[in-house]
């Protein structure tokens, strides 16, 4: 079944179903406010009914044809205003059964292109793997973000998927990094965590520079990094207990339009415990060789069980392709993880308690010189004591490790160490054998 509601003039809006003309319905009447429905956040369905009265009323050719049950419902729009509105809500009845409930629990519904615009579906050979995008950039005007807990989540997840997938890390989350893990290679899955936004040239992702700065990437420019080698980009808003609006769904639109076969955008930031529970179901789905509508349609259904029943229309999934496309090859075997991190022991380094916040300044400073081409021998990090001296240090490692892929390795000299001690330590971090070198000096020589 396939909607498309198009503008006729300032209020008025046509809805085409499968090529006939169905129904008009007044915009205003979807606008929350004093004259229309219930904000959706604070009244789901109350918004839900409003919506599905514009889409389908009585007698309708799009009643009609939603009376017979449609698998999967496309949504077809050109027009910004009627972009915004948030459809997924739609509440009421499916068929002739005389229960209501989200139109989104009884079919599948995504968002597509005119005709003349789509693509066709690539074939789906290999099974899934997903390319991880945890960015945080050193920028004031950013909130920060637990990036470090966001890909633990996504770690776990991943981890309990009980079939053969990969899940790997862009490190350091530059578009050039993002490149190298995708260039060369089929259909991958990017999984952006971080912020987006609007700028003057359009959407926007916020990636960053290799000394951790903001780096704005449009819709355009990050298409046309990984133009085919994706099948499906999941933009993924911080996670809150407050819900707050994003630019995401609009970022989704804008990837689709770029020709990705799927975007997938949060509408709103949702609380930690939905976000998992929609990765975790999402991408198993995904890994046993559903397609992506249908992997969306039963990570909805497993989020109607969240006492925030707001969550269900929160995920927003575009298309760019012209028919429903197949699902990953399902492949038996366990999970795999590349952090593509050197190895690191900096238990020295105490970690600041809760996320890492301000100091942008001075963690882009450590940047450029713990990445630049011309790298001093010696950084001091000096100050007097209780400023944070060591949280920072910690920050720095864990931000530009990756530019030093024989590791890094921390000790302490506030009690100094005998040189013994010292070199068998160091010794044992770099891999070097010890327990038949008996002098200091033959295991200096190894090094």
């Amino acid at each position: 079944m396939e909607l498309t509601p198009a503008r006729q003039d300032e209020t008025q809006v046509l809805v085409t179903c499968d090529g006939q003309l169905s129904h008009t319905f007044d915009v205003l009447t979807l606008f929350p406010g004093e004259q229309g429905p219930p904000q959706p956040v604070d009244d789901p369905i109350g918004y839900g009914v409003a919506v599905y009265q514009a889409l389908f009323p009585p007698e309708s050719a799009a009643r009609r044809e939603l009376d017979a049950m449609p698998e999967r419902i496309l949504l077809v729009t050109s027009d910004d205003t009627i972009e915004t509105i948030p459809w997924e809500y739609a509440y009421g009845l499916y068929g002739a059964e005389d229960v209501e409930n989200f139109l989104v629990l009884a079919c599948q519904f995504v968002r597509g292109l005119p005709a003349d615009q789509r693509i066709a579906q690539p074939a789906l050979e290999n099974g899934l793997h997903i390319v991880a995008i945890p960015s945080n950039p050193l920028e004031k005007e950013l909130p920060p973000l637990d990036i470090t807990s966001e890909w633990i989540r996504l770690k776990e997840i991943i981890h309990d998927v009980p079939y053969s997938i990969s899940l790997e890390r862009a490190r350091p989350p530059t578009i050039e990094q993002v490149r190298r893990l995708v260039a060369n290679q089929r259909n991958r899955v990017v999984h952006f965590m971080g912020h987006g936004g609007q700028h003057e040239t359009g959407a926007i992702l916020c990636f960053e520079k290799e000394n951790g700065e903001l780096q704005p990437v449009t819709a355009r420019e990050f298409v046309m990094r990984v133009r085919g080698s994706v099948f499906l980009i999941t933009l993924n808003a911080c996670v809150s207990a407050t819900p707050g609006p994003t630019n995401f769904s609009n970022l989704a639109a804008a990837l689709v339009r770029q020709k990705t076969p799927y975007a997938l955008g949060m509408r709103l930031s949702i609380h930690d415990d939905d976000a998992r529970t929609f990765s975790r179901t999402f991408y198993s789905e995904l890994a046993s060789g559903v397609s992506v509508e249908e992997a969306l349609l039963q990570a909805r259904l497993t989020l109607a069980n969240s006492p925030r029943s707001w969550v269900i229309g929160v995920p927003v999934l575009y298309t760019a392709l012209t028919e429903l496309s197949a699902g990953f090859t399902a492949l038996e075997g366990t999970p795999t993880v590349e952090e593509h991190q050197p190895p690191i022991e900096v238990s020295a380094l105490p970690r600041a308690e809760g996320a890492f916040q301000g100091r942008s300044d001075e963690l882009k400073q450590l940047g450029d010189l713990l990445t630049g081409d011309r790298r001093p021998r010696l950084v001091t990090i000096h100050g007097s004591g209780g400023q944070g001296k060591t949280a920072l240090a910690r920050e720095a490692v864990e931000r530009f490790a990756y530019a030093w892929p024989g590791g890094v390795w921390a000790t302490t000299l506030e009690n100094l160490p005998g040189r013994e001690v010292f070199v068998s330590d160091l010794a044992r971090f770099l891999g070097i054998a010890t327990q038949e070198i008996h002098v200091t000096a033959e295991i200096e020589r190894q090094y």
